[in-house]
C-alpha cells in the first residue's frame, strides 16, 4: 500500500503533517484542517479500496473500516474515546477523520520503565485498572468488545493524565456468534501478546478485554512480560 506524501491536502482541507505508521487498515496520519484559522489537528486513517488479491479480504477490511466509523459515531461521545469528525472517499481511498489526542501511548511509559528498571507499585497498578476499566465498562455497556486492548492503543492524555482508548478497527458486538471462528489472519499481529485463548476460537466475550488489561497491569507491576510480542 502506497503512502500519501507529507504536505499533501486531503479533500482540499486536511494537510498531512506526519505519518504515524500502519494500523489495522492501512496508513495513519496526523493532519491539520486548513479551513480553520486555528488549524485544529486530527488523526486520519486511510484504507485503499481496490487492488486486493482476495475479494473476501477486501470485503473484510472494508467491513472493519465501516464498523469502526459507525462505532466511533456511537462511542466517541464518551470523554475517553476519540470523537469521529468525518469520513470520506477520495481517489479509491477511504478516510476516517477523528479527534487527535495529545499524549503518548502507554507502551512508551512501559518501555521507559523497563529500561530504567522501574515498576508500578500497587497504587499505580490499581489506578491504571480503575481508569481503563471505566472505559471498558462504557464500551461493554453499549454492546461492544474492543478486541484489541494493548498498550499502544491506550493513550496517556497530556492535559489530565487520563487514558484514552483508540483503534476500534477490530471491535465485535457482544453477541458475536461463538461458532464463527476468528481467523489468525484477521487478528493484528501486534495483539498476539495480549489476546486471550478464547478469542482465537471465536468465543470472544467482554472478559477477553479484561484479560488483556490484566496482562498490561502485570507487565507494569513486574516488568516480566515480553514486550517484543507487541511490536508492529
Amino acid at each position: 500500500m502506497s503512502k500519501q506524501t507529507v504536505s499533501q491536502l486531503l479533500q482540499g482541507r486536511y494537510h498531512i503533517l506526519q505519518s504515524l505508521g500502519v494500523g489495522v487498515f492501512g496508513q495513519i496520519y496526523i493532519v491539520e484542517d486548513v479551513d480553520y484559522p486555528e488549524r485544529p489537528r486530527y488523526v486520519v486513517k486511510q484504507l485503499k479500496v481496490n487492488n486486493y488479491q482476495s475479494d473476501s479480504y477486501f470485503d473484510y477490511l472494508k467491513l472493519r473500516f465501516l464498523t469502526e466509523t459507525e462505532t466511533l459515531k456511537h462511542l466517541g461521545q464518551y470523554d475517553q474515546i476519540p470523537q469521529l469528525i468525518t469520513c470520506f472517499e477520495e481517489d479509491d481511498w477511504f478516510y476516517l477523520v477523528q479527534e487527535y489526542i495529545s499524549g503518548q501511548p502507554l507502551s512508551v511509559e512501559l518501555k521507559q520503565n523497563q529500561q530504567q528498571g522501574c515498576k508500578w507499585d500497587t497504587t499505580a497498578a490499581m489506578a491504571f485498572l480503575e481508569d481503563a476499566l471505566g472505559i471498558l465498562e462504557f464500551v461493554h455497556s453499549q454492546g461492544f468488545i474492543h478486541c484489541d486492548i494493548k498498550p499502544e492503543n491506550l493513550i496517556l492524555r497530556s492535559c489530565d493524565g487520563k487514558l484514552v482508548l483508540i483503534d476500534f478497527g477490530s471491535i465485535q458486538p457482544i453477541d458475536f456468534r461463538i461458532d464463527t471462528e476468528l481467523l489468525i489472519s484477521q487478528i493484528p499481529l501486534s495483539l498476539l501478546g495480549y489476546i486471550p485463548p478464547e478469542q482465537f476460537l471465536g468465543q470472544t466475550q467482554p472478559n477477553s478485554d479484561i484479560y488483556a488489561l490484566g496482562i498490561i497491569a502485570l507487565q507494569g507491576r513486574f516488568n516480566r512480560f515480553n514486550t517484543s510480542a507487541t511490536k508492529n
